[in-house]
C-alpha cells in the first residue's frame, strides 16, 4: 500500500473493479480515437479550405482541382 493511502482512497468507492477497468478499456479503444479523428477531420477541411483559398487567389476553380481527376461527368 502507499504513503498517502490513495489506494484505499479508490477502493473505497462504489465502483468495482470490472466496472473501472470497463472504463478504461472503453476510454482507450473509442474516447481516445474519436477524439483524434476528430481532429483529423477538422484539419483535412483546414487544409481544403487553405487549399482552395490559394488556388482561387492564383485564378484558378479549386472545385476542378478536388473532383479534376475522379469526376463522372467529363
Amino acid at each position: 500500500d502507499r504513503k498517502d493511502r490513495s489506494i484505499l482512497f479508490w477502493k473505497s468507492l462504489p465502483a468495482s473493479d470490472t466496472l473501472t477497468l470497463a472504463s478504461k478499456l472503453l476510454t482507450a479503444m473509442f474516447v481516445l480515437p474519436s477524439i483524434f479523428w476528430v481532429a483529423y477531420v477538422i484539419t483535412q477541411i483546414a487544409l481544403y479550405i487553405i487549399t482552395a483559398i490559394t488556388v482561387l487567389s492564383v485564378g484558378e476553380n479549386p472545385w476542378t482541382l478536388f473532383m479534376g481527376l475522379g469526376n463522372p461527368f467529363k
